[in-house]
């Protein structure tokens, strides 16, 4: 077995990577962002997965899991790839920031329980008298409302809803709902990623997303992505070095675009 992979093994849109010889200084300071950021995050490294901090942190260490991931494959040339995953950032910075901006810091706890629940529904199909009796269990030991799990007479259960664990905060179940609570402009990002993931944008797959709005754009969806991530989570963690990487980068995708920031 060979100890690592070679580059011709890899189904790597080799034009598409070739083009990106000339964005190397956007490259160069968008990878440095991201290790920035990273060793931020993981300075507030906790494992206490069924505590706000350790719900938190699981959400933090994601999000640089997916900009690594989307970094990669804009180096290989996966253009379409990196918007599905930048989609996965969206989201989990929205939830994150929906949890920390609870003061009270519940809104976490909603979240755990109807996540484990619809998991073992969705895994099982059903859930067993044994899955009952601890989720009632989660229920107690985190003092959830009753109102989360008990009917609402013809209308089913917040727990049964797709957004249902952010009843406290909102009425809504729907993805923009959550998003109202933190920035709205998350939903239009997200459902501009989303068209990549599902086939609906046919013309924009058509147009070969070679231009330098295209590629700009992911940079600098990514670049937002962090920098929300280390300045709502972890800007006391961040070296000294991430404004000046922050401004770098923010000014070379703006001369190139235009400022739109």
């Amino acid at each position: 077995m060979r100890d690592w992979i070679y580059t011709e093994d890899l189904f790597c849109n080799d034009y598409k990577a070739v083009v990106l010889c000339e964005y190397k200084k956007e490259l160069d300071l968008l990878k440095k962002f991201i290790e920035i950021a990273e060793e931020a995050v993981v300075y507030k490294r906790n494992t206490s997965w069924y505590s706000f901090e350790g719900i938190c942190y699981s959400f933090a260490e994601s999000i640089i899991d997916y900009a690594k991931m989307a970094y990669d494959n804009i180096l290989l040339g996966h253009y379409h790839a990196t918007r599905m995953i930048i989609r996965a950032m969206v989201e989990n910075n929205v939830f994150l920031e929906v949890f920390i901006n609870d003061e009270k810091e519940e809104m976490w706890k909603y979240y755990f329980v109807q996540s484990y629940r619809n998991s073992l529904k969705k895994f099982k199909g059903h859930l067993s008298r044994k899955d009952k009796v601890d989720i009632e269990k989660m229920y107690m030991d985190y003092q959830i409302d009753k109102r989360f799990y008990e009917s609402r007479g013809d209308k089913p259960a917040y727990i049964d809803r797709p957004h249902g664990w952010a009843y406290t905060k909102n009425e809504g179940y729907k993805f923009e709902d959550v998003c109202k609570l933190v920035n709205l402009q998350d939903y239009k990002d997200f459902k501009m990623m989303s068209d990549y993931s599902h086939g609906t944008a046919i013309f924009q797959k058509l147009e070969g997303g070679m231009g330098i709005d295209t590629i700009m754009n992911m940079f600098s969806c990514l670049y937002v992505g962090i920098y929300r991530l280390v300045t709502v989570y972890c800007r006391e963690c961040a070296e000294d070095s991430f404004d000046e990487v922050s401004e770098k980068l923010k000014d070379s995708i703006s001369g190139a675009l235009g400022d739109f920031f």
